[in-house]
């Protein structure tokens, strides 16, 4: 993304905004949920100086996208909600809902035409350690054949809610997306 880091890009064109994982760290604190970053964190020493901010690092026996959630399954004693630092749009209110519906979940995600969104999700380390560590000995890497295999429940979104997963791959997604002045989301 133009030799920026994702997390610091800005939500708006508009001076001073807020960046993605600024605005992902205060969003998460409205619906009450305390922040982590997982993986390499050198490009946002800001967030790590933030209070309350925890951190821990890509679990060194997995490689791909499951390292992370490995990791911050076998750091967390409770459920909690994982979230990419590429989603500028998503809102409190969504975050709110994913923390509290379907508690009995091992882990709980919305599926678009795409498959699973894993980055915008509910697990339970408790349910799910497990058996995410046997997936990973057995060369699993992928969100997409984990899922299934946890017992991933399928999480309803309204329209309006689907809008709020959009993240930001390409520099195209930006031209797209972000907005003059003000925040995404509204």
């Amino acid at each position: 993304m133009g030799h920026v880091s994702k997390g610091n890009l800005a939500v708006s064109a508009s001076p001073g905004a807020e960046s993605v994982l600024a605005r992902m760290i205060r969003v998460g604190r409205d619906a009450g949920l305390a922040p982590w970053l997982v993986g390499d964190a050198e490009a946002y020493p800001w967030a790590l100086a933030q209070d309350n901010v925890r951190h821990c690092l890509d679990a060194p026996d997995c490689e791909g996208p499951l390292a992370g959630l490995l990791a911050v399954l076998r750091a967390s004693e409770s459920p909690f909600v994982l979230v990419g630092c590429d989603m500028p749009f998503v809102t409190a209110e969504v975050l709110r809902r994913l923390a509290r519906e379907h508690q009995d979940a091992p882990a709980l995600a919305a599926r678009g035409e795409a498959g699973w969104e894993p980055l915008c999700a509910r697990y339970d380390p408790a349910k799910i350690l497990t058996e995410t560590e046997s997936a990973v000995r057995e060369g699993v890497r992928s969100f997409k054949r984990l899922l299934p295999r946890v017992g991933c429940v399928e999480w309803a979104l309204s329209e309006h809610e689907r809008l709020t997963l959009r993240d930001w791959d390409t520099p195209e997604d930006l031209t797209r997306d972000r907005p003059e002045h003000g925040d995404p989301a509204t």
